[in-house]
């Protein structure tokens, strides 16, 4: 005996359901897994470095070993877009370390924000929030307007103070050579 045409549609959908499913599972997963790194700090593209401390020579010339003595656990680099800058964040251990780190850049010269101290220029901002040190540069061929970066530096600011800084300090999956 057949089935009637209005008993095969719902058998149809019945058992398509759970490939539906699974579907949207492995979309949902490939989408979030593309974003990755990206997702580490909120309206960042990825990461164009992440190392930990005992790979910091290949992105600091000559310092790895000081950086290392200050405590500090992780270096995290982006190329940015717009404006175009670099911009290192620097995962130290404690608050002194960043502080040290910080001194030793920018200065005696320091600004009330962002961060918990600063030192802010046309061409670079340098922070301190907590246990990070944020060091935001400007292209030098563009043009020198401190308005786009101080954005930047607000927002990473507000980041590292939040859940952004939790996954920071966690030392997740930094990039293998």
């Amino acid at each position: 005996m057949g089935r009637s045409k209005s008993t095969k549609w719902p058998l149809a959908l019945l058992l398509a359901a759970p490939l539906l499913a699974i579907c949207t599972w492995l979309v949902v997963g490939a989408v979030n897994r593309s974003q990755g790194p990206s997702a580490l700090i909120p309206g960042l593209p990825p990461p164009e470095a992440d190392l930990p401390a005992d790979r910091l020579e290949e992105r600091v010339d000559g310092a790895a070993e000081s950086l290392r003595k200050n405590g500090c656990k992780r270096l995290v680099a982006w190329k940015l877009i717009s404006p175009p800058a670099d911009l290192e964040i620097y995962v130290f251990g404690d608050i002194e370390g960043a502080k040290a780190l910080l001194d030793r850049e920018a200065g005696s010269h320091l600004d009330p924000a962002p961060g918990d101290e600063a030192s802010v220029t046309a061409q670079a901002i340098l922070f301190r929030r907590g246990v990070f040190y944020a060091k935001l540069i400007a292209d030098p061929a563009a043009a020198a307007d401190p308005e786009p970066l101080m954005t930047v530096a607000a927002n990473l600011d507000q980041a590292l103070s939040g859940a952004s800084g939790a996954r920071l300090l966690a030392l997740a999956e930094p990039s293998r050579p």
